[in-house]
């Protein structure tokens, strides 16, 4: 499996080009391009961090963009380095997107077969 780094506009980010000729929309952020200040500085994605809420959901917005995704279209996990991976359907849609507090709770990991459905996960370097 191969990775491609992609630029449009200011932002920098990953995709698997394999992945993506099976018709998945794939992307791994940088922190290049967004519009947190320091100490987040740039595009941090993440509301449990303390960022401003405003730049963090303007970051979203932008990111997902490049997939034709919207934050209402979007699903996001309460990542605590467990084993929990939640099925996700268009229901499950918005949660966590908006809001930490609507995240599905404990989900590390998410799957759906469902069209138009985004998938964020947060990741460390730890």
């Amino acid at each position: 499996m191969g990775w491609k780094w992609n630029k449009v506009n200011k932002l920098s980010y990953l995709t698997v080009p394999s992945w993506e000729r099976e018709g998945i929309s794939i992307g791994f952020s940088s922190r290049l391009g967004g519009k947190s200040q320091k100490p987040y500085n740039s595009l941090n994605l993440g509301l449990h961090v303390g960022d401003s809420k405003v730049d963090v959901l303007n970051n979203r917005k932008e990111f997902l963009s490049l997939f034709d995704c919207s934050l209402k279209d979007c699903i996001i996990g309460e990542q605590v380095h467990g084993v929990k991976v939640e099925n996700v359907t268009i229901e499950d849609c918005g949660k966590g997107a908006f809001d930490s507090d609507t995240a599905l709770s404990e989900t590390d990991g998410m799957l759906t077969t469902e069209h138009n459905v985004g998938l964020m996960s947060f990741f460390a370097d730890c």
